[in-house]
């Protein structure tokens, strides 16, 4: 039960985070992806299959958010989910340096799997994805690598 309140709080988290976003820096909001971030956190705490259902349900929450279609981003972020949470068991991901690039090539790998089955899918070209592919994993992982020692900081001072 614990779990399920932990991810809908993430789901929720990343909604708002989405949300504020759009509102504050429209231009800005595909180079952050917190849905991801929201993923890949469940994923390095909780392990490769909460990982997995994270991001089944943050895709299809960000898949709802969008005008393309719908299950492109659940499918990236469920392989994402799960490679992240796997991966985050046999290598120790924690100090920041690390962390970071472990970040930018789950964003990566992210990005690529979302344009590779787009253009599977529907035929949507990957060339547009050139400028992203460059940012997003570079802004999302310096974002996410800070929040994650903040979190890691936080648990450390003031416990579970």
């Amino acid at each position: 039960m614990r779990n399920v309140v932990l991810g809908a709080a993430g789901v929720a988290a990343a909604l708002l985070g989405h949300m504020v976003l759009s509102r504050t820096m429209a231009e800005g909001t595909p180079t952050l992806h917190v849905f991801l971030l929201a993923v890949l956190f469940g994923a390095l705490t909780k392990g490769e299959i909460f990982g997995a259902v994270m991001g089944t349900c943050c895709g299809l929450a960000a898949d709802s958010l969008s005008i393309g279609v719908f299950g492109l981003s659940g499918f990236s972020m469920t392989v994402v989910g799960f490679v992240a949470g796997l991966a985050a068991k046999r290598v120790n991901v924690l100090p920041f340096v690390r962390n970071a690039a472990f970040l930018y090539l789950m964003t990566a790998l992210d990005l690529v799997l979302w344009g590779l089955w787009a253009r599977l899918t529907v035929g949507q070209p990957i060339g547009a994805l050139k400028n992203l592919l460059l940012t997003r994993p570079l802004v999302t992982a310096l974002v996410g690598a800070a929040a994650f020692a903040v979190f890691r900081w936080w648990r450390k001072r003031y416990g579970r």
